[in-house]
């Protein structure tokens, strides 16, 4: 009776642990991807940086702004933040050239157009 009990909780073990590791690489597979294509959407439809990516920024620029002789610092915050946005963004336009995750090469050539319009709207200084 024993060795089935130890056969059943070493079964169940291994099944909760299967388990585990599929919502975990789940979950990673969405963060790493998910996260990528959530802000490649959300660039084409509003032709800004993504919230997630402006977070970092806006907060520290905000406050900088809010205090007396500190415009300058505000002024290099937000050149930096707009440098790494275009970083960013040129990441996800390889990204879209390299990428397999495309529904077809029509599909992947509209995203670049798009994207590239992005881009250059953002270096005259439009939507950033």
């Amino acid at each position: 009776m024993s060795i089935l009990l130890v056969s059943v909780l070493f079964v169940a073990g291994i099944v909760v642990l299967i388990v585990g590791t599929v919502l975990l690489t789940s979950k990673m597979t969405d963060m790493m991807i998910g996260e990528k294509h959530r802000a490649i959407v959300a660039v084409i439809d509003t032709g800004q940086p993504p919230d997630k990516w402006r977070k970092k920024y806006d907060r520290k620029i905000a406050r900088l702004r809010q205090q007396p002789g500190r415009e300058e610092e505000a002024a290099e915050l937000e050149r930096v933040a707009k440098a790494e946005y275009m970083k960013k963004l040129d990441g996800a336009i390889n990204y879209i050239k390299q990428t397999r995750l495309v529904r077809s090469e029509e599909a992947r050539a509209s995203l670049l157009v798009d994207l590239n319009a992005v881009r250059e709207k953002w270096q005259r200084g439009e939507g950033i």
